[in-house]
């Protein structure tokens, strides 16, 4: 796989590459209306994908404690009793 970083591409490769990730999602704001992250930053050259896709993350690496507290009381319990059989009839 060829390099995507901003110095190995030009604009119209970098265009290219976030049309191809994004697919229908594209001409709708470049993919911010569906996934939060301002992918023209990439194609203008600012930020690499690598640290607009982090700066997406850093808010989902910690759990809100009661987000926490909601799974535990009205999710958690209900998946433990949960099983799964795959077989064929």
């Amino acid at each position: 796989m060829a390099s995507i970083l901003i110095k190995d591409t030009t604009r119209e490769q970098r265009e290219q590459i976030v049309r191809e990730s994004l697919g229908d999602d594209y001409d709708v704001g470049c993919g911010y209306e569906s996934t939060g992250i301002n992918y023209q930053l990439y194609i203008d050259g600012i930020k690499e994908l690598r640290e607009l896709n982090m700066e997406a993350n850093c808010g989902f690496e910690v759990a809100h404690p009661e987000h926490v507290a909601i799974a535990d009381s009205k999710v958690r319990p209900f998946t433990a009793s949960r099983a799964c059989l795959d077989f064929e009839i």
